[in-house]
């Protein structure tokens, strides 16, 4: 009974067209799980051609319906499969990440944020409000003038001695900084040069031990016929003369003394001065006296000395100059030359050209030599 059932089944041979549809079905695999109660009888089917087809009563036909429909389902059945993988256009889907990445290149249209940042050089184009605030700065310069700094660099000191904070020139300008004057305003040029340039003598002959040194740095040195600065003459806003006798000074003379251009008495005796008096000096067109006795300068007196054409006494006594220039044979206004217990061993030629001058030579250590005006019209004997 059990054995012709399964006689039967090859006369329903139809359900061998079953596998084809496994095969419509295979390509949607959701399908077979649905039509897993119709597959039951099929599976029951398959397992006994699978038995009985070395048994089969119809060799004929079992070789034919299986030769025939077996292998090309069984083909069919394994190659759709592969094209499954070759569904594997999924893998393509890289290609999406790709196109993700494509908004890599959305930094690159971040270039616009750094054209954004391209307003980073306005702060450069602010440069233009230092100049206003050079102008907000009250006395100080203007945008298109120079600067305290550039314009006593470029009148007085421009060996580089602004830049050492130790220098009296440095702290000459800081002081004059401090009085507040415009370097780009006229009125206020020569005041400037003349307080910086006196300030500098300040500092460069030890000022701040002076026995006396009222008034110096604190304000511009002359105020009209006035000045508040201890020794310090003025007339007409100028410094006419500067006495600090006896007054405590060390050091030497600072080459900005030339800024004094206006100067015509310079007294500094008896003070602990020292070094060579400075070739500046000749720059003094308008000094009529020049004093500089009981120091201690050494070396010669400066050539430059010989524009002095003004200049009517010299006095050097108690020094250790040794040198007499020939240029003071120009000074045809010199009355008085004063040399005594000094290192000078012979004088110029030019001597002679000093008509105004009367001589007396003393003492066997040093050559002492002392020009009094006796008569004006005596010509010097040595």
């Amino acid at each position: 009974m059990v054995t012709s059932q399964p006689s039967l089944m090859p006369t329903t041979s139809s359900p061998t067209m079953a596998p084809t549809r496994p095969m419509v079905t295979s390509q949607p695999s959701p399908v077979p799980t649905t039509s897993s109660p119709s597959m039951t009888p099929t599976e029951a089917v398959v397992t006994n051609p699978l038995t009985t087809a070395p048994i089969s009563a119809h060799p004929s036909m079992a070789p034919q319906s299986l030769d025939s429909s077996f292998e090309p389902t069984d083909t069919a059945v394994t190659d759709p499969p592969t094209p499954l993988p070759v569904t594997e256009p999924p893998t393509m889907a890289p290609s999406v990440p790709e196109v993700t990445g494509a908004p890599s290149h959305l930094p690159t249209t971040l270039a616009p944020s750094v054209a954004t940042s391209a307003p980073s050089p306005m702060p450069t184009t602010s440069a233009p409000s230092q100049p206003s605030q050079g102008k907000d700065s009250g006395p100080g310069p203007g945008p298109s003038g120079p600067t305290l700094e550039e314009f006593i660099f470029s009148s007085l000191t421009d060996d580089g001695s602004l830049n050492d904070e130790d220098s009296p020139q440095y702290r000459a300008l800081q002081v004059t900084e401090e009085i507040g004057l415009d370097p780009n305003s006229v009125d206020d040029q020569q005041d400037i040069i003349q307080s910086y340039a006196m300030s500098t003598f300040y500092f460069a002959t030890g000022g701040e031990n002076w026995e006396t040194n009222s008034g110096w740095t604190l304000e511009k040195v002359c105020d009209s016929d006035s000045s508040e600065w201890f020794g310090v003459t003025c007339l007409g806003g100028d410094v006419t003369g500067l006495n600090l006798t006896l007054n405590g000074l060390e050091g030497s003379i600072p080459s900005e003394i030339r800024g004094v251009s206006t100067l015509n008495s310079l007294i500094l005796t008896h003070n602990v001065l020292q070094s060579q008096i400075p070739s500046e000096i000749g720059i003094l067109s308008d000094l009529v006296t020049l004093n500089v006795g009981n120091n201690f300068f050494d070396g010669g007196i400066p050539s430059e000395i010989g524009n002095l054409e003004n200049l009517e006494t010299f006095e050097g006594y108690y020094n250790e100059i040794d040198f007499v220039p020939s240029e003071i044979g120009g000074l045809t206004r010199l009355r008085s030359f004063d040399l005594y217990y000094n290192m000078v061993t012979a004088l110029p030629d030019s001597f002679g050209d000093l008509q105004r001058l009367g001589t007396s030579i003393s003492t066997p250590i040093f050559v002492v030599i002392s020009f009094l005006l006796t008569n004006e019209n005596q010509t010097p004997s040595l």
